[in-house]
């Protein structure tokens, strides 16, 4: 019963073009504990949001946004917590 789907012998088994296989490269970028915020541990002078005011949001990623903006996929890990809570 198993050979009842096999081709029979001297039986001509007909073979259609091999196709070849299509590649596609795609670029993915990912970057780990990305703050925003401030420690309060560190001066004010140089907290996030100062830095913010001094310099604009482009600032802390201006060094590697071309990758971000050349990439199929970018992840970045957001290392810490989004609140609107007053308090710790």
């Amino acid at each position: 019963m198993d050979n009842m789907n096999a081709p029979k012998k001297n039986a001509a088994v007909e073979v259609g073009p091999e196709k070849e296989p299509v590649f596609q490269q795609i670029v993915v970028t990912a970057a780990g504990d990305c703050t925003l915020g401030k420690n309060h541990k560190i001066p004010a002078k140089n907290s996030w949001g100062e830095l913010f005011d001094r310099f604009g949001p482009k600032y802390f990623l201006q060094h590697v946004s071309g990758i971000f903006k050349s990439s199929d996929l970018a992840i970045a890990n957001l290392e810490g917590v989004l609140s609107t809570n007053a308090q710790r």
